[in-house]
């Protein structure tokens, strides 16, 4: 190979492999809802989503129509069935936390800069579903 091909094939190799080691970077979405509760107290809602199209997420509930499930399972499937569901349910609690700690961060600067809420801050509910960390409160 003459000097240019192998200098074209190693700069190809170096920016492959720096793309496949690069950390993919979370996209979040956020909607604010403000409205009036029964007793008349300041009361918001906070949505976050991962993802540009967040709100088109749809629930993972793990089953996957297109597979078939096995008669039969050898225990090295079983095995290996169970230690894939623990990773699974680990990756879902870890989303899940990252997500909650964005969510509660993004929420605080959000009411500093709306001016909303200049007294203390009561949640009445927090609920993470799939993609979506949802928080609703009201000023006390």
């Amino acid at each position: 190979m003459n000097l240019s091909l192998k200098t074209l094939l190693l700069t190809f190799l170096i920016t492959l492999l720096a793309s496949c080691s690069s950390k993919p970077v979370e996209k979040y979405v956020d909607y604010f809802y403000t409205y009036k509760n029964d007793e008349q107290k300041d009361s918001f809602t906070y949505i976050l989503y991962l993802g540009e199209e967040g709100a088109r997420g749809l629930p993972h509930d793990g089953k996957d129509p297109s597979i078939t499930p096995q008669r039969q399972e050898s225990e090295q499937s079983k095995k290996s069935r169970k230690s894939s569901k623990r990773g699974h349910a680990d990756d879902f609690m870890s989303l899940s936390f990252r997500m909650e700690e964005e969510a509660f961060d993004r929420l605080e600067k959000m009411l500093i800069d709306k001016n909303y809420c200049s007294d203390k801050v009561e949640y009445t509910e927090k609920d993470y579903t799939w993609l979506r960390y949802t928080i609703k409160g009201y000023c006390n």
